[in-house]
């Protein structure tokens, strides 16, 4: 049926030809085979098809060709093979596809055939060979492969020929083979005729024909080589296995032995001192995109010299036709750099793939290692859980589904872990296929917000949904049906409750609403009520509501107050004493707790405040003298005062007293009064005493502390400096005279009421202040003493600058001290010398008790780091009040000029200040 125009072949057309074995179709125009065109050839051994116009292989025109063994097609335009397209001619031993348009072979171009024994493949288009592609043809003997594209399948796959165990001959002539690698004919054990002839083959790597065993031919022939060092071992093996003769190999590189047979070149003349052929520097990465994005793959390679290079990107093995690339070629020194862009936009599912660039010359092709690039889609959500509420003991339902690429894992979380309840106890069921995700016998503790988390290589989404659970009002543990507590005791009754939402808990007592008061407390969410000091009338019955949405409970305990010692509430109570007296102590316990814990705090907070640096601390020394002592020097005089008043309203409501204070500043004395020399002053008593310090005319605005004894009592008052707004002025209950006398072991200060009589040389006021100027307080009450308006006269020149009031003053003091009677020193002992230092604190309020011994002991010390003299002096004195056997001492504010103290001493007889 040769040479006719047949072009088409329907089915079943040769039904009836049982006992046909060959069938000739050759140089027809048969384009179309319909499914079953050859059913019914039973016997069918050789089918010719040559010279027609066949373009594909299918399972179905070959149906029903069980027993089919030559098959040639030659000379058509066959560009594929379908899967599974043999299926029907497991028998075949002789295949003949050369002469069409066949471009690749892949894993599935020759499956079925394992009985095959030739394979003519010769000039078709092949330059792609997957690996593993004849794994199928284990019993193949003869391949040809003549006259195609291969180069990259010889040149770059190992185990391209991989499966041929039983090839025998192989033909690859008139390929593109330009190098022949180590790993090239990997699996050609049993191999004994190779032809290579007509490919442009520059290099063979030592040991390409390692695995050829059995190797009894080769032929191939080129002039291209690149007798290099890498070539130095291809004379002595071609020799040693007598193919010289079928070999034909020149030289192209270097200059010196181009156009030498190999065999004519000197083993020292294979030298690597240049590489003409392109050597990969940089490799394409591999890269994942998200589906839109445009990305960029680079590939470099440098070479010893110009030649005509040629870039290539391969894409899953094939050569891409017509890519956007950009091809760069620079020279640094003696090398030539190559470089090409492969730039993809808008990348696609079909994008991803395997990337390959290929930078090749007349000597040879450099492969980079392959990029794998993954287009990838973010995940969404298709599913999205709901939020839920059901009841406790129903089911639960959470659906969840997302699509993306690749297809994202679908997880759970709760409450941001991996903690499920449910699924400990295994009430948690996952329906992958369905997508949903079931909790059954939904409890409280399945309540929460469930994470729905979609992850893939393009990164996480994530979806929320809140599971509420309701339940109904319940006790956690009942309450005592009757409870017996003694007469001021501690009454604690409970009322454990859970449900969701969270129950509201509501007290009665005989069905009375409850509310806290100073005994009634309510703590613990109100599931405890406390009672303090159980009396009879909180006896009765107790009822605990709980309610939420879904219901209400009520719980009662019966109270029973008993006055009776003797009485065991274990008698009476349900659940007896212990439970009560556990649950009460813990309760009074941590009551406690937290009000010395609060307390503590406080004292600390105090301590604090009281602990920064003092402006003036005393530290007694424990030194005594038997007098007090004086400034001797009269001539020495005061080079300024200043003094300001405040007002002091004491009594009762129906009684009111006015007194005035005076503050003084003086400049240092260095001696005592001529007056005071003998009696007061003896002459070592010139020393400066530092205290108070304060600036002219504007007081400091800080604190200064002194120290007050009191018999055997130490006690500490305050004495605060600052400014008050003109116009105010200060109270303190009861203000005495003050009376004042310094020497370098004693520094007396003392108030005392002014109904009292005063030691003769107390009653002035006598200061020694050091430099800079310092305060001192001069107090008079106006109901005993009347300040004379004297002028004063015959003031010393440095004195003739003061106010006419501030000389009156001074004029005043003078007078007093040229009349006052010496003092006597035994009526004055002083115990003690301290130190001064600087502080800041605030007021205070002091207590000083009468003592009847006359005891003088030391303060501890705060600060030593300034040294300042003063001491301690226990002075007998006269009180007409003695109401009390304590009273509180309290100073208060001053006036912009005046810093002083005021105490209000009572109900004393002998009283010892440290100051």
């Amino acid at each position: 049926m040769s040479r006719n125009k047949f072009t088409v072949i329907e089915s079943l057309s040769f039904r009836g030809l049982d006992n046909l074995q060959i069938l000739k179709l050759k140089r027809n125009f048969i384009s179309k085979l319909k499914d079953g065109s050859f059913f019914g050839l039973g016997k069918i051994q050789n089918l010719q098809l040559n010279h027609n116009n066949i373009s594909t292989i299918s399972k179905g025109w070959l149906y029903g060709l069980k027993t089919l063994k030559q098959l040639s097609l030659t000379h058509n335009n066959i560009k594929s093979v379908e899967l599974d397209g043999w299926e029907s001619c497991r028998l075949l031993r002789k295949l003949d596809l050369s002469h069409n348009q066949l471009s690749s072979i892949t894993v599935n171009s020759f499956a079925n055939l394992a009985a095959l024994k030739s394979l003519y493949l010769g000039h078709n288009h092949i330059s792609h060979i997957e690996r593993g592609a004849f794994k199928d043809l284990s019993n193949l003997e003869i391949f040809q492969l003549n006259h195609n594209e291969i180069s990259s399948a010889v040149e770059d796959i190992d185990g391209a020929f991989a499966g041929l165990h039983r090839l025998t001959q192989l033909d690859l002539n008139g390929n593109k083979i330009k190098s022949l690698a180590k790993r090239s004919f990997i699996g050609l054990q049993n191999l004994e005729h190779l032809f290579l002839l007509e490919n442009h083959i520059a290099s063979i790597l030592e040991n390409a024909f390692e695995p050829l065993h059995l190797l009894k031919e080769l032929q191939f022939n080129t002039s291209n080589l690149l007798c290099d060092c890498h070539l130095a071992w291809l004379p002595k093996w071609l020799y040693e296995n007598k193919f010289e003769d079928s070999v034909t190999a020149i030289c192209a590189h270097p200059h010196s032995s181009k156009g030498k047979s190999i065999f004519a070149v000197k083993p020292e003349e294979f030298d690597c001192t240049d590489f003409p052929k392109p050597v990969i520097t940089s490799q394409p990465m591999s890269q994942k995109a998200l589906k839109g994005e445009n990305l960029t793959l680079n590939c470099s390679a440098v070479s010893s010299g110009f030649y005509d290079t040629k870039f290539q990107w391969k894409k899953d093995s094939m050569i891409l036709t017509d890519p956007k690339m950009f091809n760069f070629t620079s020279m640094e020194g003696k090398l030539v750099h190559l470089t090409t862009l492969l730039h993809l936009e808008n990348v696609q599912d079909e994008t991803a793939g395997k990337y390959q660039c290929i930078i090749s010359n007349h000597f040879g092709s450099a492969y980079s290692t392959k990029a794998n690039i993954s287009v990838h889609v973010y995940p969404s959500f298709t599913k999205k859980p709901e939020d839920v509420t059901v009841k406790s003991g129903s089911i639960a339902r959470l659906e969840c589904a997302a699509s993306g690429q690749p297809p994202p894992q679908i997880a759970w979380k709760k409450d941001g872990g991996n903690d499920f309840p449910a699924a400990h106890e295994r009430r948690m069921l996952v329906m992958p296929s369905d997508d949903v995700f079931f909790i059954v016998k939904v409890k409280s503790s399945d309540e929460g917000t469930y994470s729905c988390t979609a992850t893939n290589e393009a990164g996480t989404a994530a979806v929320n949904a809140t599971l509420k659970v309701l339940e109904i009002p319940s006790f956690t543990r009942p309450m005592i049906p009757q409870k017996v507590i003694r007469l001021g005791e501690t009454t604690v009754l409970e009322c454990m409750a859970s449900g969701s939402p969270k129950p509201k808990l509501t007290w009665l007592k005989d069905n009375i609403l409850l509310r806290p008061t100073r005994r009634h407390h309510f703590t613990a969410s109100d599931q405890l009520l406390v009672i303090m000091d159980t009396v009879t009338s909180d006896a009765g019955i107790y009822t605990c509501e709980l309610s939420n949405t879904l219901g209400l409970e009520r719980g009662t305990t019966k109270l029973i107050v008993s006055s009776s010692r003797n009485l065991d509430p274990a008698a009476y109570s349900d659940n007896g004493l212990e439970n009560s007296s556990t649950t009460t102590g813990i309760i009074i316990i941590a009551v406690i707790c937290s009000v010395v814990g609060t307390s503590l705090v406080w004292v600390i907070i105090i301590y604090q405040t009281r602990k920064r640096p003092e402006e003036y601390s005393a530290t007694p020394t424990g030194n005594s003298i038997s007098s007090l002592h004086c400034p001797n020097s009269e001539s020495d005089t005061l080079k300024s005062s200043r003094s300001t008043s405040s007002t002091h309203t004491g009594g009762n409501s129906a009684e009111h007293s006015t007194n005035h204070s005076t503050m003084q500043t003086f400049h240092p004395q260095t001696s005592c009064p001529d007056s005071l020399v003998d009696s007061d002053c003896p002459p070592d008593s010139v020393e400066r005493i530092h205290r108070f310090p304060a600036l002219p005319g504007t007081p400091p605005a800080s604190l200064r502390r002194a120290y007050l004894r009191v018999g055997p009592e130490s006690l500490s008052a305050d004495r605060y400096h600052g400014s008050q707004p003109p116009g105010t002025s200060w109270e303190t209950d009861q203000v005495m005279p003050q009376v004042q006398c310094k020497s370098p072991s004693s520094n007396y200060l003392h108030n005392r009421p002014s109904s009292s009589p005063l030691p003769s040389c107390l009653d002035k006021t006598v200061n020694i202040p050091p430099p800079p100027p310092y305060e001192t307080l001069s107090t008079s009450p106006s109901s005993s003493r009347q300040q004379q308006s004297t002028e004063p006269t015959d003031l010393p020149p440095e004195q003739q600058h003061l106010l006419p009031q501030q000389q009156q003053q001074l004029h005043s003091q003078q007078q007093q001290q040229q009349l006052s009677p010496p003092c006597h020193p035994s009526s004055i002992s002083s115990s003690s010398t301290s130190s001064l230092s600087k502080t800041t604190t605030p007021a205070t309020i002091i207590t000083a008790t009468q003592q009847t011994p006359l005891l003088s002991s030391s303060l501890p010390s705060q600060r030593t780091d300034l040294n300042h003299l003063s001491s301690s002096a226990t002075i007998p004195l006269h009180s007409q009040q003695q109401q009390q056997q304590q009273q509180q001492l309290q100073y208060h504010g001053m006036d912009p000029t005046l810093n002083n103290l005021q105490h209000s001493l009572s109900t004393t007889d002998n009283w010892t200040f440290d100051v």
